[in-house]
Parts: C-alpha cells; sequence; structure tokens
C-alpha cells in the first residue's frame, strides 16, 4: 500500500514570498541587506557557471521535447509543463532577489537610508 505524502502549512525556513504590498520575505521575515548582498552575489555567480547554463539548457530542452516530442497523453504533457514551471518559478525567484535593494527604511524618520 502507498504511503500518502503529508502535506502541512507550515512554510519551509527558505521558503520566498513576496506580499502584496511587494515587500519580499524568506522564511516569514524580511532579509537584511546583508543577506540581500550575499544572496545577490551568489545568485551573480551561480548563473555565471558554465554547470548552471549547461543544467539550465538541459532542462528547457526536456521540459519542451516532452511537450512537443514525445508526449502521447495529457500526464505526459503535464509532466513537460511541469519541467518547465519549475525552471520559470526559480528564475523569478532569483529575478526578484535581484531587484532587492538594499536600503531599508529608518525606523526615526520613515525615510530610505542607504546601507551601503
Amino acid at each position: 500500500m502507498k504511503k500518502k505524502l503529508a502535506y502541512t502549512k507550515q512554510k519551509p525556513e527558505h521558503f520566498v514570498k513576496q506580499l502584496p504590498t511587494g515587500v519580499i520575505t524568506i522564511g516569514g521575515k524580511k532579509p537584511t541587506p546583508d543577506q540581500i548582498r550575499s544572496l545577490q552575489a551568489e545568485i551573480e555567480a551561480i548563473r555565471g557557471t558554465q554547470v548552471w547554463q549547461l543544467l539550465h539548457e538541459n532542462v528547457i530542452q526536456d521540459g519542451k521535447e516532452r511537450i512537443y516530442e514525445t508526449a502521447t497523453n495529457l500526464l505526459q504533457l503535464n509532466y513537460g509543463r511541469a519541467i518547465l514551471h519549475t525552471l520559470g518559478l526559480q528564475d523569478a525567484i532569483m529575478d526578484k532577489i535581484m531587484q532587492l535593494s538594499t536600503h531599508v527604511v529608518s525606523p526615526i524618520r520613515k525615510s530610505y537610508v542607504d546601507m551601503v
């Protein structure tokens, strides 16, 4: 008998979410300017590697082949779409992090203060 996977509403520690106000949270907390700079540096490093390009392009190609060439039923078509959707989510998260500013609101004056 197969075990059912349990679903909980508790988000993982590193779950990235954009609130309706536009604020990005990681694990339910707004990242500090140091965390933002660190994540941005890591994203630049990852995207600049040849292995990232190879992995990314091969997974895209696999998803497209499954959708347009090998899918013989709806399940296989949706599998290919899920592959591309997952890559899209990864890219969107990295893009959102790259767009984050390291400015914070000053609690005293409620204005933006550059933390650099």
